[in-house]
Formats: structure tokens, C-alpha cells, sequence
């Protein structure tokens, strides 16, 4: 077990003085000394490496190396590190967290740097029989067959609905290949699923089809809309966002800054409106928000 970047690698390190090192290998904090956890089958010993997420600063102090700029260059050290320790005879598993170049990320996961280039190329493994990865929540296969991300056990965003979650089984022949390689896939309580259309239609297939998965409902209606979330609740108690289809984009995005000046009150409301539903004001809108600006301010005299 090892900690990732959600994680407190130092928390998650205090557990390991509480496990038989002979037999479970949990790994916090980034450290020089990786040891591995070794284990024997018919055919000799099986050397298992854990390399828990660095920061690069924490890293340039473990290690000792203030040429460490760059989440490739922590695996790096770490690897040589790790690869040291091996006994020479042993076939040898990596556990990383790492983003492998060429993967596909989802929506929920955390940038694992600032400034620089998160992503570390699948080569950086060379000389480990298989590598099992955390960080992408998808399961994947990252540069070549023995190398793999088994994601997440369930689903995080509603960009992986639809999405298998698994893990994977194989086994190592005394050469060190992988053989009999299988994956076994999850079955969730409750599926995290979109629907679309109108409001109207949506409620009506929810009445007759109630689900308790985990709901986005992305709604085709043009003008104002009654709670529709709450309309849709009754038949999907677990519904977690509606959002406009023309606007899809914008609510997912980053909150913007109004171009206008603030002299120009149309122009911000138009903005405004283009924001939040992908289209500028109409021409019954404008006159309506001319017709309300032109009206003079009333001061409270008392």
C-alpha cells in the first residue's frame, strides 16, 4: 500500500510499524532506503517495490539532490533506489504513483505538479517484470502490457460513467513473464450514469423507471426551469447535478471575468448571460434590460 497525492503520506506511514514488515508492505513518506517487501514461490523469490507519491521538494530532501525538478526525476531517484535493493536473482513488481504518458485522466484526479511536466514516459519501469500504477482513476494499459493503472474502484466523476471498474490477477512464471493475466470486474451498488432530454420526458421514463444510481441530468429545455432536480428526486433519490446542455461546458469551466466595463451594465449582463447558458441576451431581453435601467433611482429620503 502506498500513499498517493490525495493522501497524508505521513499518516498513512505511522500504520506500517503496526503490520508484520515480513508480509505487508505500507508505504508513506518518500524515502531513500526503499526497501522492498520480498517474497518466495516455487520458483525463488519475488521482489515488491512500493514508491509512494513525492513532492519534488520532499523528494530533493530525502534523497539529498537538489537537481530533482520534476515528477519524473522524483520516480527516478526513487527507482534507483528501489533497484538497488533487489536481490539479484529476484523477479521484480513496482507499485507506483505516477502519471504515465499517453494515459487518460478523468475530471476527479489532482495535477501532480505546477510548473512542470506531470507526465513520466512508460521507459522510466525498464527492468521491472510488471508495474502496477495508481493516480488515473481509468484502467489501462500504459506503454505496454505489463504495465497497467487498475483505476479506481468506483467511479469519481461523471466523466467515467460507463467506465468497468476492475482489478487485475496474473501470475509470474519463474522467467519472470506474466502469464495467465486476467482482469475481474466490479459490480457497484449503484452506477453513476447521465440522462438527457426534456425535463418533462425525463421525469416521465424516472416515474417509470426509479433508479437509485448516482444521476447528472443534462436538460435540452429552453427558458426558466422549476427545481428540476427536485421534479426529478421522487424517481432518482441520489441525482446530483442538472445542468443546460447549451451551457454544459461553461458550468463545468473555471468562473470567468466580465470583459465590460462596469459603466456598461448591458454589456456585463450580456456576458453574464453568454456565461451561464452559452448565449447572449435576445432582443425582448435587451429592451426589458434597457427599460429597467432607463427607470430613474428612487432615494429613500427618510
Amino acid at each position: 500500500m502506498i500513499a498517493g497525492n490525495h493522501d497524508s503520506g505521513q499518516r498513512l506511514g505511522t500504520a506500517s510499524k503496526l503490520f508484520d514488515r515480513n508480509r505487508i508492505l505500507v508505504r508513506g513518506p518518500v524515502s531513500s532506503d526503499e526497501l522492498p517487501l520480498v517474497l518466495e514461490d516455487g520458483a525463488g523469490p519475488v521482489a515488491i517495490s512500493a514508491l509512494p507519491y513525492a513532492e519534488i521538494y520532499a523528494a530533493r530532501r530525502a534523497f539529498g539532490d537538489e537537481s530533482i525538478r520534476s515528477p519524473e526525476d522524483v520516480l527516478h531517484a526513487q527507482i534507483a533506489a528501489a533497484k538497488a535493493h533487489v536481490p539479484e536473482t529476484a523477479r521484480w513488481i513496482v507499485v507506483a504513483h505516477a502519471f504515465v504518458t499517453n494515459c487518460q485522466p478523468s475530471e476527479s484526479e489532482r495535477t501532480l505538479s505546477v510548473g512542470t511536466v506531470e507526465t513520466v514516459p512508460s521507459s522510466i519501469f525498464d527492468g521491472a517484470n510488471y508495474v502496477a500504477l495508481g493516480h488515473l482513476h481509468r484502467p489501462q494499459i500504459a506503454g505496454r502490457d505489463s504495465i497497467r493503472y487498475s483505476g479506481s474502484p468506483l467511479a469519481f466523476g461523471f466523466d467515467e460513467a460507463g467506465t468497468t471498474k476492475s482489478m487485475t490477477i496474473f501470475d509470474l512464471d519463474p522467467d519472470g513473464q506474466i502469464v495467465d493475466l486476467r482482469t475481474v470486474a466490479f459490480e457497484p451498488l449503484r452506477h453513476v450514469r447521465e440522462v438527457k432530454g426534456h425535463l418533462a420526458d425525463l421525469v416521465t421514463d424516472a416515474a417509470k423507471h426509479p433508479s437509485d444510481d448516482y444521476i447528472r441530468a443534462i436538460l435540452l429545455d429552453e427558458g426558466a426551469l422549476i427545481e428540476p432536480a427536485a421534479q426529478l428526486r421522487p424517481y432518482y433519490p441520489n441525482i446530483l447535478q442538472t445542468l443546460r446542455e447549451k451551457a454544459r461546458e461553461l458550468v463545468m469551466s473555471s468562473a470567468g471575468r466580465a470583459q465590460s466595463k462596469l459603466d456598461d451594465p448591458i454589456g456585463v449582463i450580456g456576458e453574464f448571460l453568454e456565461y451561464v447558458r452559452g448565449e447572449g441576451s435576445t432582443d425582448q431581453e435587451l429592451e426589458v434590460t434597457k427599460e429597467v435601467l432607463d427607470q430613474p433611482i428612487l432615494e429613500d429620503t427618510e
